[in-house]
């Protein structure tokens, strides 16, 4: 899903935000002209998350801070942990448990410091976790993913943001209680990108006692499978299928032809006109059955 126009506006407006943090204005004038070097020659596929990444490496050179979202990210795991028992209350209450934790893991969905710079609320995040059962996608998608499911050996779970990843957990609990056969392995970004998931995130919500973990081998909000590690696209191969979380990983795998399950919340414009629905709702759609008109544009 290479940029466009709107994607352009979003990015320098992220990109300037940081700008105003460094100290020197010299030096924010020179992360700035370096930006806007990278959009104006950038390559017709290059999407919204492989530019970000660019970005982050000019700022952290600008700033000398190897991890500019590292409390944020602290903060909402412990915050996602802390509510682990109002999940599992929802999910033991419910009569689908499976689907219950995919609209929690899809609430989680909401803690996006990049799409939601400056407007991500941990009260608003805790609203949406208690009314998480009234989320609603498509259930056709719901049925087909669990048939797919049921005849899988092997699952590949790629995941989006630190927070987040508590939720997709439970969802990976629930995915060894209904289908105890498949082996699930959990897929984080190879090094730090805004507040996506790494590796110790995916420590830290305990995910390696559900399933194996892999680093993409690139530290890009997304998935781009030519600069993924020999081990991630060895997993993407051998996937039966694949569920992969949030709006980057939909921007760089969609084409890809995979068994692909996306799972996000729309929460920029670009992602509300293509799927033609309100800010924050939530989309499960497969790779393979997606409409022409939402293929890479």
């Amino acid at each position: 899903m290479r940029i466009n126009a709107q994607c352009i506006e979003c990015l320098v407006k992220r990109q300037a935000s940081f700008a105003y943090r460094l100290q020197d204005q010299d030096d924010a004038l020179s992360f700035m002209k370096e930006v806007l070097s990278i959009l104006v020659n950038s390559g017709t596929e290059d999407t919204a998350p492989f530019m970000s990444s660019k970005f982050e490496r000019i700022y952290q050179k600008y700033s000398g801070i190897p991890d500019a979202y590292e409390e944020e990210k602290r903060l909402s795991n412990q915050h996602m942990i802390n509510r682990v028992p109002v999940m599992r209350k929802l999910i033991d209450s419910s009569p689908d448990r499976l689907l219950t934790s995919l609209r929690l893991a899809l609430v989680g969905n909401y803690i996006d410091f990049g799409a939601l710079a400056g407007q991500v609320s941990m009260d608003a995040l805790d609203g949406l976790l208690t009314s998480a059962e009234e989320r609603s996608f498509s259930r056709d998608e719901y049925a087909s993913m669990l048939d797919d499911l049921s005849k899988a050996g092997r699952l590949l779970y790629i995941a989006d943001n630190a927070g987040e990843i508590v939720a997709d957990r439970l969802v990976m609990e629930e995915l060894r209680r209904r289908f105890p056969s498949i082996h699930i392995t959990a897929a984080v970004r190879g090094g730090n990108i805004q507040n996506d998931a790494t590796i110790e995130d995916a420590v830290t919500a305990g995910i390696d006692d559900v399933a194996e973990i892999v680093e993409s081998g690139a530290a890009i909000g997304g998935t781009v499978i030519s600069m993924c590690s020999e081990k991630m696209r060895s997993e993407l191969d051998r996937a039966d299928v694949i569920i992969a979380k949030g709006q980057g990983n939909f921007e760089t795998l969609s084409g890809c032809g995979l068994n692909v399950y996306y799972l996000f919340m729309c929460k920029c414009v670009r992602f509300l006109e293509l799927f033609k629905v309100p800010k924050f709702t939530g989309i499960l759609t497969n790779e393979r059955r997606l409409p022409s008109a939402r293929r890479p544009l």
